[in-house]
């Protein structure tokens, strides 16, 4: 894991044009860390992370244009990959989905969670 962790639910450019997001808000620092794990490391995750298939795996585009991968690419290593994880899932009542997503980038010479977001925010 990578400190702080950006865990705000992720924004698009068109979000940074029409509201304001919190960008420092949802940031977790190591000393915060076991106040939120289970929030990150929930149920639903502890369930499904282990079987996510190579489908639920993708590269970001070392070119994405979105605010939300390029505040992430400031902690990575020069001209490494990021990577993220998202998986979609129907709630226990089966009427809506439930996501999360964790994005990786490699830190130091070593890959680390660098960021997290879900439907609902892990802090506030």
């Amino acid at each position: 894991m990578y400190f702080p962790l950006q865990t705000a639910q992720q924004w698009t450019n068109q979000d940074l044009r029409d509201m304001a997001v919190d960008k420092e808000g949802g940031k977790v620092s190591r000393q915060e860390f076991n106040s939120y794990r289970e929030n990150i490391f929930n149920r639903d995750v502890l369930r499904l992370l282990p079987d996510a298939k190579e489908g639920e795996l993708s590269e970001i585009d070392a070119r994405s244009p979105e605010d939300y991968y390029k505040l992430l690419r400031k902690c990575t290593d020069r001209a490494t990959k990021m990577y993220e994880v998202y998986m979609q899932y129907p709630e226990k009542n089966g009427t809506a989905e439930n996501y999360f997503a964790f994005v990786f980038g490699r830190v130091k010479g070593q890959y680390k969670v660098i960021g997290y977001y879900a439907k609902w925010p892990v802090k506030g």
